[in-house]
């Protein structure tokens, strides 16, 4: 249990009750495939940090935000090879973790998966792809919850884009 509600804070929590060598994440609206971890373990040894397949799930007859979720959710084999990937799916080697000292708690509405991501990189700490590893998130359907949604990662990838080099401005347009 965390009182505070911050995501990083959270993980960090969690790590910090674990005895396990590897640390395996997901988010909370994830649903892992039967054979999430097992994938993730086979692709285990070949990078201290390894982000697996989101797939975006809608319902039978999709409405249009869900057919734009769609299109712009999750790209996690692209992020991958920009050095960074969501904790909807990612698995760390405890060294990693420790070396950086885990999730930044500084970041209040995502992105702190990123920040991970790129400062174990610039700590030696190699990210790849586990394509056999898949989570299903759903897709947003309300419009309300949609917009929060895509004004909190306009804020998180200014955030980014100021405090790591990455990504772009999202608040000049």
């Amino acid at each position: 249990h965390e009182p505070v509600a911050n995501r990083s804070r959270a993980r960090n929590r969690g790590v910090a009750a674990a005895s396990a060598p590897l640390y395996a994440f997901t988010d909370a609206d994830c649903v892992a495939d039967p054979r999430w971890l097992e994938a993730l373990l086979r692709c285990a040894p070949s990078a201290p940090l390894q982000a697996g397949a989101v797939e975006v799930t809608v319902g039978e007859r999709p409405n249009a935000l869900e057919r734009f979720e769609l299109l712009w959710r999750f790209g996690q084999e692209e992020w991958v090879k920009q050095g960074w990937a969501a904790t909807a799916n990612l698995l760390v080697h405890r060294e990693a973790f420790d070396a950086i000292g885990g999730f930044d708690p500084a970041w209040r509405e995502g992105g702190e998966d990123a920040d991970f991501c790129v400062r174990a990189g610039r700590a030696g700490h190699a990210l790849a792809y586990c394509g056999d590893a898949l989570v299903r998130h759903y897709g947003e359907r309300r419009l309300r919850p949609f917009l929060r949604r895509f004004f909190m990662h306009g804020y998180s990838v200014n955030q980014a884009r100021y405090r790591l080099g990455i990504g772009y401005r999202a608040w000049r347009h």
